[in-house]
């Protein structure tokens, strides 16, 4: 019997110092239309994510041609054709005559190299560095701190120590003041005509 009475006397003292704990870490009770709400409020940090644009310097290579007039220098090979006597053997597989030498007139032609000036369009590709201003996306994340409220009804009694505040009702929407309201009862039910009050 003792040890019933320390036990539930220790679950009271613990019940209470809880519900006290919480009414102070954001825990709140109010009435409202007579039912007793609670209403709890924790902070929670939620991660967020932004994204804006800066500007920055940056170097880029942009190709460039030229175009200029050089002087070359080339090899031209000219044909140059000479004519002179050659002898030739004439019957030397004839049997029924005589082999003789003959001379012929007959063209040599050779190749001279000789070197002349000349102009050369050359086409140049080189790679220009430039600099220009660029916006480049830069995504920061930070963490804020949101409240987040959360409101129940109250079944029983509420925690000893624990105030509970009055809320006013408000009325939202709707019509808070009838006059002149139609009849409650038809009476399209019992037959019976309905009667205007």
């Amino acid at each position: 019997m003792f040890v019933r009475k320390l036990v539930s006397g220790l679950t009271v003292v613990l019940i209470g110092g809880s519900a006290a704990a919480l009414a102070e870490d954001g825990v709140r009770y109010y009435q409202d239309g007579g039912v007793t709400y609670r209403e709890v409020r924790r902070v929670v940090q939620r991660p967020v994510v932004e994204t804006r644009l800066e500007q920055r310097q940056q170097t880029v290579y942009q190709p460039q041609y030229t175009t200029e007039t050089v002087p070359t220098t080339r090899t031209v090979y000219t044909p140059v054709t000479e004519y002179r006597w050659e002898p030739r053997w004439h019957n030397t597989w004839n049997p029924f005559s005589s082999p003789y030498v003959a001379y012929h007139f007959v063209p040599n032609t050779r190749w001279d190299a000789r070197s002349e000036q000349s102009q050369q369009t050359v086409t140049r590709y080189n790679v220009v560095p430039q600099t220009q201003t660029v916006q480049v996306p830069v995504t920061t994340q930070r963490v804020v701190n949101e409240e987040i409220v959360s409101r129940m009804p109250v079944q029983g009694v509420v925690p000893a120590g624990v105030a509970t505040t009055e809320v006013a009702r408000q009325t939202v929407g709707g019509i808070s003041k009838l006059e002149n309201d139609p009849p409650r009862d038809s009476g399209w039910r019992s037959g019976q005509p309905s009667v205007n009050r």
